[in-house]
């Protein structure tokens, strides 16, 4: 997690120095765990971990977009989000001013305290009871 806000503020920073008319920068990260069973026994359990990173930029009233799945090389995902502005089409819309929120928690750390060892035993005594 703490790698994925490293690149992010790299990719923030960034954006701030490139002139445009508005820009954004957002994240995505999801473990994806699957255990299954044959004849009442564990027979697999397997992990799957997915990040992607996804910059809109607008120039001159046209949005580019670009997604990538790790930030090896930020200046090429943000010239391909400037590159496909250019084929958008002119938006006739403003957004609003940046506003002061309050601060809202996005994540649950406990949830990265799940383990797969936690889903096979709560999925075995599921398996046990039927």
């Amino acid at each position: 997690m703490e790698g994925q806000k490293q690149d992010l503020e790299i990719l923030v920073d960034k954006c701030s120095k490139m002139p445009s008319c508005w820009w954004d920068v957002y994240s995505n990260a999801s473990i994806n765990t699957t255990v299954s069973f044959k004849n009442n026994v564990l027979y697999s359990a397997r992990e799957n971990h997915v990040q992607g990173y996804g910059i809109r930029i607008n120039i001159e009233g046209k949005t580019g977009f670009s997604f990538c799945n790790t930030l090896h090389n930020t200046d090429s995902v943000i010239e391909y989000a400037k590159a496909t502005a250019s084929f958008g089409e002119k938006e006739k819309y403003t957004l609003p001013k940046a506003s002061k929120f309050e601060q809202v928690s996005l994540f649950d750390e406990t949830v990265m305290q799940i383990t797969i060892d936690k889903h096979i035993d709560a999925l075995q005594s599921i398996v046990d009871r039927i």
